[in-house]
């Protein structure tokens, strides 16, 4: 570091500015610019020195083109002669793709394919009006980039799903007035956006569901949803629409509700076909007899009066051999339970209900279904019969199921990923806080990681930390867990500890456990690991802080000379 207060009148006028600029995150360049027009670095940050692994005694004094590609120095002295002709601040982007190779240590920068810098120019002109330094402030902004992009496509596909589904979908604010509505709100309900969208006049909840309504927008104002249910709504004709409707709340980032998200099944036609149904039964047993759906017909207790032949073909039941008996005989028994309140709730509600539920198949193969439920009402308002029509989601639940996975895991390692762990360790928290029990937090990673990368390739060391991860596992107890957080970073949770030794030894056994060498496609070769460990108690603090505190903890043992562990001290680790 050398003495801002030595280098001229502009250094002495700003020591104290640039002071704290040495500690931020951000890049930070002071550039002088002499007779010729050309630029020499008179300061670079702590932050700038990091990224290219240059001291910043070597910066001093030199032209910014010895460390900087010729086409990045080009487009940096145009934006630092607009700054100046401009006499104004200038911000500008900049991607770059990598590798990039600087003039003077021949140093490759491999964090990722590509980086996107905001850079902002700042002129600084003495009492003649004349530009004698350039002051640099370059911002990484690549992962908001990246964040902008997922957003896009998220939006892109969530209008999509908006514009081109049946159902109609509809938002509205605190007042209950209509933000948006989609396509099919238009068409059946036959209100133009124009005409609808924040006019507190307008509603398509008929008299009879107001009420109802009122009472759903207060469980919503709790952050709770409305899972589908059977109301009426209203079109600008007048016309009563039966719905099957559902609502979400809207809330912001800090949780505080903002409106509502709603989605109506039109189910019109359904029910008047139903209603069809009971009286012609025979209409009925002909249109069942060829559908690929399951249905069923049971009295109001479940006992099953007709079974659809499609019963056969798709889980192997003989609809003869199921004649007269309950339902219930026939889904999974882990979900008999909800199966049977769904009927109690149709029995007691009078209205359409669904249910989730699986059938073992007589080959013995599990499948998911769908059935909505409905009741027949007879003229004395009571439930003369059920119908249960049932369809195969299998598919989409294993697609579910897959999607929660990737949420949840490391896709490279299979471990859980950096979501899991920290709602595991709240938990593990709050638990600790009532049972007064110890456990511990450790923070690892392979010493020399990024060389392997470097020498060997980005498939090793994919190889590297899948070995890694398993070496570990074999380390720790069965209650503990391990988690990728991210690159060559990994964390423990070890609960319900009697004592710190069982912390430390393990972290022994971890570490020994890096004597044996790593064989990865055709390279053979040692690397050790390096672990810092944070207890709680004594600590009682957030989450996250117990991982900093981790954290430190790694970094003091990776300075104390690596392949070791270090325990985390108040008042002695920083």
């Amino acid at each position: 570091m050398f003495n801002l207060h030595d280098n001229g009148s502009i250094l002495n006028s700003f020591g104290l500015f640039f002071q704290i600029f040495e500690n931020i995150p951000d890049m930070v360049y002071l550039v002088r610019r002499d007779e010729k027009g050309d630029y020499q670095y008179q300061f670079v940050n702590q932050a700038a020195t990091k990224l290219s692994g240059i001291p910043a005694f070597e910066y001093y004094g030199e032209s910014i083109s010895k460390f900087l590609p010729d086409q990045s120095v080009q487009l940096i002295k145009e934006k630092y002669q607009e700054a100046i002709d401009k006499k104004t601040t200038l911000v500008y982007e900049e991607t770059i793709k990598g590798p990039q190779i600087t003039s003077v240590k021949n140093q490759l920068f491999l964090d990722q394919n590509w980086k996107v810098y905001e850079t902002t120019v700042t002129p600084i002109f003495d009492e003649q009006h004349t530009c004698t330094h350039i002051f640099v402030l370059v911002r990484d902004v690549t992962h908001q980039k990246l964040r902008e992009k997922e957003l896009r496509q998220v939006k892109e596909h969530f209008e999509l799903v908006w514009n081109s589904t049946a159902d109609i979908m509809y938002t509205f604010d605190t007042d209950q007035r209509f933000i948006d509505i989609n396509d099919a709100f238009e068409r059946i309900l036959i209100w133009k956006r124009e005409e609808i969208l924040y006019d507190p006049s307008i509603s398509i909840i008929p008299l009879s569901e107001k009420k109802g309504f009122k009472q759903i927008v207060e469980v919503l104002k709790r952050g709770h949803s409305i899972p589908s249910h059977q109301v009426q709504c209203v079109t600008k004709d007048g016309e009563l629409i039966d719905v099957l409707a559902s609502y979400s709340p809207l809330l912001d980032r800090e949780g505080n509700w903002g409106g509502g998200v709603a989605v109506y099944k039109d189910i019109s036609e359904e029910l008047k076909y139903l209603k069809e149904l009971e009286i012609s039964e025979e209409k009925y047993r002909v249109i069942a007899e060829f559908s690929s759906d399951l249905i069923k017909i049971t009295d109001s207790n479940g006992i099953i009066q007709y079974i659809s032949p499609s019963h056969k073909a798709i889980v192997g039941n003989d609809p003869e051999e199921t004649l007269n008996k309950s339902i219930l005989n026939f889904v999974y028994s882990d979900d008999v339970s909800k199966f049977r309140d769904a009927i109690i709730e149709v029995n007691t509600t009078h209205q359409v209900g669904s249910v989730e539920f699986r059938k073992v198949h007589e080959n013995g193969e599990i499948i998911w279904f769908h059935a909505t439920i409905t009741p027949i009402i007879n003229d004395h308002d009571e439930i003369d019969r059920i119908i249960f029509v049932a369809r195969d989601i299998t598919e989409r639940k294993q697609y579910e199921e897959k999607l929660e996975h990737l949420a949840l895991f490391d896709s490279l390692t299979g471990l859980p990923n950096r979501v899991q762990f920290y709602k595991r360790l709240q938990n593990e928290m709050e638990q600790a806080s009532i049972s007064h029990s110890t456990f511990a937090v450790m923070m690892l990673d392979l010493d020399g990681f990024k060389q392997v990368n470097d020498t060997m390739g980005h498939d090793v060391g994919d190889e590297l930390l899948k070995s890694f991860a398993k070496r570990v596992e074999s380390c720790i107890r069965t209650n503990d867990m391990l988690a990728r957080i991210g690159g060559d970073e990994f964390a423990i949770l070890m609960p319900n500890l009697e004592n710190r030794i069982q912390a430390t030894a393990m972290a022994k056994r971890i570490i020994g456990s890096f004597h044996k060498h790593w064989e990865c496609g055709h390279y053979c070769f040692n690397t050790t690991c390096s672990i810092g460990i944070a207890f709680s108690p004594p600590y009682e603090h957030h989450h996250k802080i117990l991982l900093k505190q981790a954290d430190l903890a790694l970094y003091r043992a990776k300075k104390e000379g690596k392949n070791n562990y270090h325990i985390f001290q108040r008042g002695i680790d920083p």
